[in-house]
């Protein structure tokens, strides 16, 4: 309790972000050191032009937007898993762009520079490995240089005066956890915190989510993550009570998640009367989960 105590602490104190696309920020005069050289492509071409490509080309579309956001979380990403590191450092990153951005009105180049500096500034102080310069000016293809990176990871740690531990939903995800009671079986608390990763990290990339504190966001997808188990259950019990034959457990906890296991491709390769019992089992499925949703209480 006293480290959730901690957390709750740091989420209204110096981490807490704000509304920036809507308050109206007054923009400051924006300056590197006078030794580095002026931010505008090198050798290279622009990384994110197949991200923004799709955007508007209206006047308004230069200036930032959640969209942007959106793309460029999707891209550390991407990041991370290309390096193999862990997909929480992105909503460390996320949360060093967004208070930068709470206090800079930035252009799309220096939006694009900052968020590849946060997301190298995260991945140096969480993880182990640490991505080298080197490696990040590739991923930008030569348009920034080291100088560059060096310039704005300066200005981010001057801006958010060096608080970067920020709280982050999992984090409280995990905090929360220790607290279920011991009724509540390993196997659903495996399922239910494997879902409230996945909406974390949907959390992370929605701008909606930018002001809201990281415990409420940790709540909410955990509670959403046992209502979905709770449905799951629910379905399982109608399944094995209906007119068709009970699959093997596997086989149901495959199609149940989605069928991603080796055993059910497999399966989906053979044809024959697998494919009818299956075919048979989605329209039920369908029909259950229409029955659930209308009876859902709103």
């Amino acid at each position: 309790m006293q480290r959730f105590g901690a957390l709750r602490r740091q989420e209204d104190g110096p981490y807490r972000c704000n509304d920036y696309l809507a308050q109206g920020v007054t923009p400051p005069s924006y300056l590197f050191p006078s030794n580095t050289p002026a931010l505008h492509p090198t050798n290279g071409v622009d990384p994110f032009e197949h991200i923004f490509a799709s955007l508007p080309s209206d006047p308004s579309a230069g200036e930032l937007s959640a969209v942007w956001r959106e793309r460029i979380c999707e891209w550390c990403y991407q990041v991370v898993d290309h390096f193999d590191y862990s997909r929480e450092v992105v909503a460390v990153a996320m949360s060093f762009l967004d208070r930068y951005l709470s206090v800079k009105r930035v252009n799309k180049k220096i939006f694009q520079l900052a968020a590849m500096t946060s997301l190298y500034l995260a991945i140096k102080i969480t993880e182990p490995s640490i991505l080298k310069i080197s490696s990040l000016i590739g991923l930008s293809r030569g348009f920034f240089t080291s100088e560059h990176i060096i310039a704005m990871e300066q200005s981010i740690l001057r801006t958010l005066s060096w608080h970067t531990s920020p709280p982050i939903v999992m984090e409280l995800v995990r905090t929360f956890f220790e607290l279920l009671p011991q009724e509540v079986t390993d196997n659903a608390k495996r399922d239910c915190l494997e879902l409230t990763r996945f909406l974390s990290e949907l959390s992370v990339c929605d701008y909606f989510f930018v002001d809201k504190k990281p415990s409420n966001v940790a709540l909410a997808c955990i509670l959403t993550a046992f209502e979905v188990h709770e449905c799951r259950l629910r379905l399982r019990d109608i399944y094995q009570r209906g007119q068709y034959h009970k699959p093997k457990e596997d086989v149901f906890d495959d199609r149940m998640s989605g069928g991603r296991s080796p055993d059910n491709v497999m399966r989906r390769s053979n044809g024959g009367t697998d494919s009818v019992q299956r075919e048979q089992y989605n329209n039920h499925v369908v029909q259950v989960s229409s029955t659930l949703v209308n009876d859902y209480p709103s």
